[in-house]
């Protein structure tokens, strides 16, 4: 059963029945409540879900970026602390906070089904998780600032929250266009987390740009498949605002502008420059009606074969750190006192 939660059903909550909304804050804070379901199994597996599993490869590459070919990272405590946080404690954080403001739109949408891209829970569960969520954070931003500084790891991390405030709560930039394909270059505070913890140098502009056009384009992608969601709930992001063909055309105008940087702008990098050729031919197949299931199966297969080897070959060979010989935009290489 679920004893260990909070009673009331979610419309009871939602319509006031069982008291205010900061009364039910406040039984969610009771420690005995707060570790019984965190020590329950359906409460570890929440907690799990709603870190989006399926996201860590994208938090994992855009913290690795600044790294790239300092090998002395890999005998350092804090770089591995920092990697597992931005997969795991800075996922829940953030997203607990996006789950409980979207329960009656996850409640709708399939992809939230299965717990690899999100969850579908009750605010009764959600407020459980946010709470410890923040709890976990805790530690962890303790040791970094000791590691690299108190200013450096608390603006970073008031930047952090205070964006994602602004997606989930107010302004509720999730359900404003365009802000809800603003908003979500906030992920950039991860290169910005691996940059403080583990390479002052810093990145030139381009990489940050490749960063954010690839936080885009998932963005773009994932409004997409959820537009008959949001729309059968009211809810209007840019996708649903554009319709699917000028989303489409959308997504193909930033992954056009992600080609020509990757090619033009960033070090060659061969496996990079095949991950997104063979994502643009992903993207072709999924909105081509003629495209079999079968070769979509194969080329999600081989982007994620590419991806793997993008990450490789672009630290090994340091691409996100090293400008591109020859070229001269005359932007200035963005650096980190220490």
């Amino acid at each position: 059963g679920d004893s260990t939660l909070p009673s009331g059903t979610e419309d009871e909550v939602l319509h006031g029945t069982l008291g205010t909304e900061w009364h039910m804050w406040r039984s969610a804070l009771r420690p005995r409540t707060l570790l019984q379901f965190l020590f329950s199994k359906k409460g570890a597996l929440l907690l799990l879900k709603v870190s989006r599993p399926g996201a860590y490869q994208f938090t994992f590459w855009l913290y690795l970026m600044p790294t790239g070919g300092k090998w002395e990272i890999w005998t350092d405590t804090i770089f591995w602390l920092g990697l597992f946080y931005c997969c795991w404690p800075m996922n829940v954080l953030l997203y607990a906070m996006n789950d409980y403001m979207d329960v009656t739109t996850d409640a709708v949408n399939p992809r939230k089904n299965g717990g690899w891209f999100g969850v579908q829970g009750t605010r009764t569960e959600l407020r459980l998780v946010n709470v410890i969520a923040f709890l976990v954070n805790i530690p962890f931003l303790c040791v970094f600032a000791s590691a690299r500084g108190v200013w450096p790891i608390a603006l970073w991390f008031s930047a952090s929250f205070g964006i994602n405030w602004a997606y989930n709560v107010w302004p509720k930039g999730s359900d404003k266009p365009p802000l809800d394909l603003l908003f979500p270059l906030g992920y950039l505070l991860s290169t910005l987390l691996g940059q403080i913890l583990n390479a002052p140098d810093g990145m030139p502009f381009w990489s940050w740009l490749h960063a954010g056009l690839l936080i885009l384009r998932v963005q773009v992608l994932t409004e997409i498949f959820d537009i008959v969601s949001d729309s059968s709930v009211g809810r209007v992001t840019s996708c649903v605002y554009l319709g699917m063909t000028n989303s489409t055309g959308l997504l193909a105008l930033v992954l056009m502008l992600e080609f020509q940087v990757v090619t033009r702008a960033l070090p060659i990098c061969y496996c990079l420059i095949g991950f997104t050729f063979v994502s643009v031919l992903q993207f072709m197949a999924l909105v081509s009606p003629s495209a079999t299931q079968t070769s979509r199966n194969v080329l999600m297969g081989l982007v994620g074969v590419l991806y793997f080897a993008s990450l490789v070959e672009t630290w090994m060979r340091e691409v996100y750190v090293t400008h591109r010989e020859g070229l001269s935009f005359g932007v200035p290489h963005y650096h980190m006192e220490t």
